[in-house]
């Protein structure tokens, strides 16, 4: 596996694991507005919903993230379209992809050595960072409120 393969990899996984992170925040939102609906519901009917039906919904929710940021995995020449732009390679990485492609001689070792040496030198963490975006605050929010709404009203006073 070549530097530039391996570079590409390293970015795509990275991407891969922030569509997910993102995916996660906004399913496990939608899942506590399910549970605090779900609980509001019970408790107005006087109907008792077991734990493990709030823990599927979550697990459910979760599964459905990753398989969502995995099913959208992108290729590996966009991939290094994206790490050319975000690292300011001027292309090389695409181009180097392209080349190998083609006939060995003079050129194209040429263009897939300088590739080889910027990839080698590449930040990948840098530019295709992994972190909670602004949605995990609101899914922080409904776990808080459906916490709170599950606590027994006779219970706080």
């Amino acid at each position: 596996m070549t530097a530039t393969q391996r570079t590409i990899g390293r970015a795509r996984r990275r991407l891969v694991g922030q569509t997910t992170l993102r995916a996660s925040g906004w399913s496990l939102l939608l899942a506590s507005a399910v549970a605090a609906a779900a609980v509001v519901a019970t408790q107005s009917f006087g109907v008792r919903l077991e734990w493990w039906a709030y823990a599927t919904l979550g697990g459910v929710a979760l599964l459905v993230a990753i398989l969502g940021g995995v099913m959208r995995r992108p290729e590996p020449d966009a991939v290094a379209v994206l790490v050319d732009d975000r690292l300011n390679l001027k292309d090389k990485l695409g181009t180097s992809l392209y080349a190998a492609t083609l006939d060995d001689n003079e050129l194209t070792r040429q263009v897939i050595d300088d590739a080889e040496r910027a990839a080698a030198s590449a930040n990948v963490g840098e530019a295709f960072p992994v972190r909670p975006t602004k949605v995990w605050a609101g899914a922080r929010g409904g776990a808080a409120v459906v916490a709170i709404l599950t606590l027994d009203p006779l219970w706080l006073y």
